[in-house]
């Protein structure tokens, strides 16, 4: 998955399906996200609108603090880049 991700042609040179690899991937996440909805749904036994506002937003903050594969966006996301942004 890896590898389809960086380079996807060098990925279908080597015999592999690059797009059906991205493909159950998503299939997996959201089969996945699908299930963990169903699990915190029976556990408050309600629903409403503001339900998964909390597990989003410490989601995102994790994303953010813990940046990407590249070492340059993960700078970015910690504002530590401001006065390298030539190298990056």
């Amino acid at each position: 998955m890896r590898a389809a991700a960086y380079d996807s042609t060098t990925v279908r040179l080597m015999g592999m399906r690059a797009n059906r690899v991205i493909a159950m991937a998503f299939a997996i996440s959201g089969f996945l996200a699908a299930l963990a909805a169903i699990f915190f749904i029976a556990r408050r036994d309600a629903i409403d609108p503001f339900m998964g506002l909390f597990p989003v937003l410490k989601a995102f903050v994790a994303c953010v603090l813990g940046g990407s594969s590249a070492a340059c966006r993960a700078r970015w996301s910690a504002g530590s880049c401001w006065a390298s942004s030539r190298s990056c």
